[in-house]
């Protein structure tokens, strides 16, 4: 007896090359749809042009896939040739180096800022978030923070001008010390930073900037650099696996190669992101084939 398709329940992505699955398995789903475009070719003539013959012409393939889960990032890597950069944990955060934006007196060894570091004890008062530094005087910076979403973890704090997103204002790199975006230079909170100022005569061009990234204490982190030069597509399996409506069955489908190129990376308020992708189903002549389906009714 026919058995109607009711539900799938899992996706898996597999290496072409070695067989193994890639990255976790995806089972949240909105919706999957795959489909066979066959082109009907027709010869017409007679009275009133009617189709005389009809030829199945060219075929097209295309699975459409939209997910409540976030793929791991081994899916991400295989899906859009990223470049994926999976971090250990950092019990006491990272600072990323200090990195001249605009001129190049602020990141200075000698007469600029030699270093950004993390305040000892003070870890639990890092901020997720990208810093400026721009220099207002030869010897005085303002600092800025691109966002304010993670400014209540450790101490609470705030922007002194929320419109121009600064943390601090006019404050002095002097020789050799180390300025604390904490309490009492900090009146608007705590940052847990550090910049330490270069070994000789600090002197900054006004208007020049740097940047520096901060992560706090994690379990785990990661990047994706994506458009990077060499960067690749690799074709790859799947194996969709779903349900039968009213019975104790179970079906699959293989698809042999596909390749990605498409994703779309949502953040949208107060909401569950729904990642939507549009892949391209090519035939594998290795197994005279595209795909192929079948089930099981269990006993």
């Amino acid at each position: 007896m026919a058995q109607q398709s009711y539900s799938i329940s899992s996706m898996t992505f597999i290496d072409r090359e070695t067989g193994l699955p890639v990255g976790e398995t995806i089972e949240s789903f909105t919706n999957a749809t795959f489909n066979r475009n066959v082109a009907i070719v027709e010869q017409k003539g007679g009275v009133g042009n009617e189709t005389q013959c009809a030829k199945g012409g060219e075929v097209t393939h295309e699975l459409t896939v939209a997910f409540g889960d976030r793929p791991s990032s081994e899916i991400i890597e295989l899906l859009t040739g990223a470049k994926v950069t999976k971090r250990a944990a950092e019990t006491t955060g990272a600072v990323t180096t200090l990195v001249n934006k605009k001129g190049t007196t602020i990141a200075n060894a000698t007469t600029g800022i030699a270093s950004v570091g993390i305040i000892a004890g003070k870890e639990t008062d890092l901020k997720y978030t990208t810093y400026v530094v721009k220099a207002v005087s030869a010897t005085t910076v303002n600092i800025y923070a691109y966002s304010n979403s993670d400014f209540n973890r450790g101490t609470a704090s705030t922007f002194i001008t929320p419109s121009a997103k600064t943390i601090a204002e006019g404050v002095t790199i002097a020789t050799g010390i180390a300025l604390q975006l904490e309490s009492p230079t900090i009146t608007n909170g705590a940052f847990g930073v550090e910049l330490t100022g270069g070994s000789g005569t600090i002197a900054m061009t006004i208007g020049d900037t740097a940047t520096f990234e901060v992560r706090p204490p994690n379990s785990t982190s990661e990047e994706w650099v994506l458009g990077e030069l060499g960067s690749k597509l690799k074709y790859f399996e799947l194996e969709c696996t779903g349900f039968l409506c009213n019975s104790d069955a179970a079906q699959r489908l293989r698809i042999y190669k596909v390749i990605g190129g498409s994703f779309n990376h949502s953040m949208t308020v107060n909401e569950f992101t729904n990642q939507e992708l549009t892949l391209t189903v090519v035939r594998d002549n290795d197994k005279n084939a595209t795909f192929t389906a079948d089930s099981v009714v269990f006993s």
